[in-house]
């Protein structure tokens, strides 16, 4: 090999944006704050290997494996380096003893065959999986071995020359032709398709961390710095490499990766997160990431153990000492907008009660200061076209746009409506002089208002005209009437609506078709002898989660319906066939 240093000349500019990080450590359900490596596998499940239990997330929760010493089937170690899936679907797990696999058909652990007692007397590293589906397992004895596809022939490549000195062996990545390269304690190790080591002048550079960038470019990462180089394969079976720039000096890099849009994500021991970005030619940014105790949403924790994108292109970066940062390049922050900024049209009142998408805006309900109009299009506000001004100095507390096309606008006095191609809006007389706290609306197109004197519906006559039912047929024990009614959400699949109040539990209500009329009610209060009831009864915002969790339903087709119920004491889960509420925190 043929090492060229160049003097190419690239400019690069510090970059000071913000993103945004999502925390998950112990409190969310992880094993350990200690994170080694992260891996997707074909089912969209993340594993994540930690100092302490290997965890799959499923996006909500996680599940933990650990070492059971009376259990043969279990974790072989707790302490997990790497993990990857082969494409019969098993999950390989290098660990601080050895190897071990992870079936996922009767979910249980085994150690390969092709494991002997030098593999399993190891460190394994680094594992991975090269494109004639062979597994390569890089261990901290010295030796990197070599299991081919049958997964029955070992193969031993020994660059251990000092017997007191260890070679640590950290990543491996493989060029579009079929050659190796290989980041140790003793250098950047470069093997061609056969296998064979060629020497180079970067040997003695100590190498933590490396990656690809397209055909020709190499990124490296050492305990001095970051260092771009660009490689080419040679037709002698060698490989030439041309240093451009130590892009960063002075950090100690530990983990490198090239994400689907050519950013360059690098992980310090000691420094937090840099990514560097592809500006033109010879020109990039620089930005640099670091926890801020101070702010909500920075990095967790300085100290990086790796980095991995998945297939919807998130972020996930792995702390040594603080869990995991989710980030999602598609969430661009928050625009902050109030009365100072909002313009002559805008905002009169910074308390905002309510949101509705309509006719390609937004309409916002204010406290006090009626109803503003948003073009979504570019967060300007508009003199709207609709005129609101019955409810200039009321507070608007709910929107609802129903199947005729009705715009229903709940308010702490009373209920309005927006008729279809008029421009003034109505004042609903039997709804009048109450506050509205929600509006739905069921499967026979009655609407359900939720106020603070109970719960009223309205039903539309042949005529058009408007009838109120309130305590004939929704009295519960006659005490309907004077419950308070926060939130309602009708579910399409039952036919049934859940009522959430105030400090008196939640309500399902069904039978909407029966020949008498008559609505079938079932109310769930807290009750401390029984660990499946409401542990607290405030309730708000249950329609969006509902929503989430029917979503998930259908994705992976469970044959019970789920709802999710959010209070002040965290969320829970509702088994709706079962009628069993389970409860957990929420945290982010």
């Amino acid at each position: 090999m043929i090492l060229i240093i160049s003097t190419v000349v690239i400019a690069y500019s510090q970059n000071t944006d913000r993103i945004f990080f999502e925390h998950f450590s112990i409190e969310s359900g992880l094993s350990h704050i200690g994170v080694n490596t992260i891996m997707q596998d074909s089912k969209g499940f993340l594993w994540i290997g930690t100092y302490d239990g290997l965890n799959r997330f499923d996006g909500v929760n996680f599940r933990v494996f650990r070492n059971d010493i009376g259990d043969s089937t279990s974790l072989i170690h707790n302490r997990i380096f790497s993990i990857i899936e082969t494409e019969d679907s098993l999950i390989w797990i290098g660990t601080e003893k050895g190897l071990c696999v992870y079936n996922p058909t009767y979910e249980n652990f085994f150690i390969p065959d092709c494991a002997d007692f030098k593999i399993q007397n190891s460190r394994i590293i680094k594992i991975f999986e090269d494109s004639k589906g062979r597994i390569w397992v890089l261990s901290d004895k010295g030796n990197i071995y070599i299991i081919e596809k049958n997964r029955t022939s070992v193969r031993n490549l020994s660059f251990q020359n000092d017997p007191d000195n260890s070679v640590l062996f950290w990543d491996i990545r493989e060029t579009p032709n079929g050659n190796f390269f290989i980041a140790s304690s003793e250098g950047l190790i470069t093997l061609n398709s056969d296998l064979e080591t060629i020497r180079n002048n970067l040997y003695e550079v100590y190498c933590r961390a490396l990656d690809l960038q397209g055909d020709s470019l190499l990124w490296l990462g050492s305990p001095e710095g970051l260092i771009l180089a660009n490689y080419k394969n040679n037709k002698n079976n060698s490989i030439d490499i041309n240093v451009i720039e130590q892009v960063i000096q002075g950090e100690s890099f530990t983990c490198i990766h090239v994400d689907n849009h050519s950013n360059i994500w690098a992980g310090t021991g000691f420094s937090g997160l840099y990514k560097i970005s592809i500006t033109g030619n010879t020109d990039f940014s620089v930005s640099n990431y670091k926890n801020d105790p101070e702010k909500l949403n920075t990095l967790s924790n300085d100290r990086t153990g790796c980095i991995f994108e998945d297939r919807q292109g998130i972020i996930w970066i792995g702390s040594s000492e603080k869990g995991i940062n989710k980030y999602d390049p598609s969430f661009r922050g928050f625009h902050r907008l109030s009365r100072l900024n909002s313009g002559n049209y805008g905002l009169k009142s910074d308390i905002v009660l309510s949101l509705i998408e309509y006719n390609d805006n937004i309409l916002i309900g204010t406290r006090g200061k009626g109803i503003y109009l948003m073009n979504k299009m570019n967060l300007a506000f508009e003199n709207p076209e609709y005129d609101f001004s019955l409810l200039n100095d009321i507070s608007v507390s709910s929107f609802f746009n129903d199947s005729r096309g009705i715009l229903w606008i709940g308010t702490w006095r009373g209920l309005y409506c927006l008729l279809p191609n008029k421009k003034e809006i109505e004042r609903i007389e039997k709804i009048d002089n109450v506050v509205v706290y929600d509006i739905s609306e069921d499967d026979w197109g009655n609407i359900w208002i939720g106020t603070r004197q109970g719960l009223k519906m309205l039903s539309f006559n042949p005529d058009h005209s408007i009838s109120l039912y309130q305590d004939q047929i929704l009295d519960i024990e006659n005490k309907a009437s004077r419950f308070i009614i926060r939130k309602i959400y009708n579910d399409p699949l039952a036919s049934t609506l859940w009522i959430g109040t105030w400090h008196n539990g939640l309500i399902q209500l069904t039978g909407f078709n029966n020949e008498n009329g008559r609505i079938n009610y079932q109310q769930f209060k807290k009750d401390p002898k029984n660990n499946y009831s409401l542990k607290k009864l405030l309730r708000k915002k249950f329609d969006k989660l509902c929503k989430n969790i029917l979503s998930c339903v259908h994705t992976f087709k469970f044959m019970l319906k789920f709802k999710s119920i959010n209070s002040n004491r965290g969320h829970g889960y509702f088994n709706v066939n079962d009628m069993i509420l389970v409860n957990y925190k929420a945290y982010v």
